[in-house]
């Protein structure tokens, strides 16, 4: 773990309020979730207080929206449970930690934060091994905390600015506290609030922060093995809800073609007999066959993807499965479309669009989209003529515009 924490997401809490200029106050926070417009930030509610709250508070120059605890709680939590959750629009593009209640007395961490040098603000790493645990009273409340014990020749101490910073397990690589005070001149040892009291503060939200793991009495072997069991165990969770999700909307669209081809029937369109344009019939002959054009396509766009691109479809196989969900949807609103010469058919289509996901992708997945549109148009399009090709291209272009617009 030496330099893995160099790819994981650890920023400055900075402000734009004069008064904390004046009195240099800054700390730490810490990535620990993400949805797919926001980023989630673990640091101490003194830090958030000292700057000067969550409007004046910037975490990376950007500015913050206080989730827990409530902003009238900062000032007391300083003294008892000193933990605050900021949620920042962007910086998707970082990895976020990952948490454990796990702890035992003696393991070797390493704290990532920033101290004051000079006129600056610099990131550093230091070390040392967990001391006795440690109870934060305020009132009725008891917090779980830890000491810290630096180590003896470090070549940085603990400051004031790792305020909010991540301990971070040694071996494994999850966060196990947070550091809240340093606790004599010396800076060789400190205090963290341990991260079970992590559910405290976050209450109901949205993000799977914690790993379910309590194995204070285990050995280091144990640990090891009971750390990657509920990592494993928790990936294989979320594949089956993946799973269950994409069954369930794939169902939902198959009764939406039955229910569409009974209103065809009920309008009893005859377009075997349409002189105008002969083509109509087969062509709608064709596109009732979803599933099979869909996979058909899909197969022929995938063969041009650049191999760095297949490379990372293969770790997220759930989406290339609404990849070819997507193409069987738009093939249905197609054969929608032509069947009532109604190209406005298309535009309450609701597509997954996996692909369109640039902190993943980049720009290859919207070409990806790109190129299936191509090949749909000279595919479908080929020996048909007249009214039924210009609804067609008329469909496509409507559904790729609405791809454009989402990429």
């Amino acid at each position: 773990m030496s330099s893995d924490h160099q790819k994981y997401a650890v920023a400055v809490v900075t402000s734009t309020s004069s008064t904390s200029h004046e009195k240099n106050q800054f700390g730490s926070a810490f990535l620990i979730g993400r949805d797919e417009k926001s980023t989630y930030w673990l640091t101490c509610a003194h830090v958030i207080d000292d700057v000067g709250g969550d409007e004046p508070a910037r975490v990376n120059g950007h500015s913050v929206e206080l989730i827990a605890p409530e902003k009238e709680q900062l000032t007391l939590l300083r003294n008892g449970c000193d933990l605050a959750i900021v949620k920042v629009e962007g910086l998707l593009d970082e990895k976020p930690f990952e948490l454990s209640e796990a702890a035992i007395e003696g393991r070797k961490f390493f704290i990532v934060g920033y101290s004051q040098e000079d006129t600056s603000k610099v990131r550093r790493r230091i070390s040392g091994c967990l001391g006795e645990p440690a109870v934060i009273t305020l009132g009725t409340d008891n917090t779980s905390a830890w000491h810290l014990e630096i180590d003896s020749n470090p070549k940085y101490t603990l400051q004031a600015g790792y305020s909010g910073s991540p301990v971070i397990d040694q071996e494994t690589g999850y966060v196990i506290g947070v550091v809240t005070q340093v606790e004599w001149e010396g800076k060789k040892q400190g205090l963290a609030i341990a991260i079970e009291s992590l559910r405290k503060v976050a209450g109901d939200l949205p993000i799977n922060f914690l790993k379910a793991v309590h194995l204070q009495n285990l050995s280091d072997a144990d640990l090891r093995k009971n750390l990657a069991l509920t990592a494993a165990s928790n990936e294989l969770e979320q594949l089956r809800q993946d799973l269950q999700r994409f069954f369930e909307e794939r169902k939902a669209i198959e009764l939406k073609i039955q229910d569409i081809e009974i209103k065809i029937q009920e309008l009893n369109i005859e377009v075997e007999d349409d002189d105008h344009d002969p083509g109509r019939a087969s062509l709608l002959q064709k596109l009732q066959k979803q599933s099979e054009l869909a996979k058909k396509y899909g197969d022929l766009t995938i063969n041009k993807f650049p191999i760095d691109l297949k490379e990372m479809i293969e770790t997220h196989p759930e989406d290339l499965d609404y990849f070819y969900l997507d193409i069987e949807t738009c093939i249905t609103r197609l054969y929608y479309t032509l069947s009532f010469n109604d190209v406005t058919a298309v535009d309450d289509i609701t597509l997954k669009l996996p692909l369109v996901n640039k902190s993943r992708y980049g720009d290859q997945g919207s070409d990806a989209y790109l190129e299936l549109f191509k090949l749909l148009k000279k595919g479908l399009t080929y020996g048909t003529s007249g009214e039924s090709k210009n609804l067609l291209l008329q469909g496509l272009d409507s559904i790729e515009e609405q791809i454009s617009l989402s990429s």
